[in-house]
């Protein structure tokens, strides 16, 4: 590892952040409801990247550092499985077991699903 891949992903991880910051934000003042839907946004805006930028990276056969700086350090400050976790246990704790679950399911499988047909598009 070099000091170029460090700055690479430093430099997307913080935009990244700063883009997931600002959709929490912009939900919050739109939409009131009460799944963490600016979580679940971030999340399924990531996967989306992220399945684009390896689609492409396999198909042009992309410089590493374009999947440095947007793999993994955009869609990684972009995407939070941590902030998904605490919002889902605070819903668990807070007895709003349907919207805990229907969060879980609305993550996975939003995810999963956008990375499998976005994927196969880039290529």
């Amino acid at each position: 590892m070099n000091g170029q891949a460090l700055v690479l992903v430093f430099m997307g991880g913080g935009l990244g952040s700063v883009i997931r910051f600002l959709i929490g934000l912009a939900v919050k003042r739109f939409i009131q409801i009460e799944l963490p839907l600016g979580t679940l946004i971030a999340n399924v805006l990531a996967a989306a990247l992220v399945a684009m930028v390896m689609g492409f990276s396999t198909k042009f056969n992309l410089n590493a550092r374009y999947t440095l700086l947007f793999a993994t350090g955009l869609c990684g400050g972009l995407s939070t499985f941590s902030t998904f976790s605490w919002e889902t246990v605070q819903m668990l704790q807070n007895n709003q077991i349907f919207g805990a679950f229907a969060n879980i399911l609305l993550n996975v499988i939003l995810c999963l699903t956008i990375v499998y047909v976005v994927y196969k598009l880039a290529l």
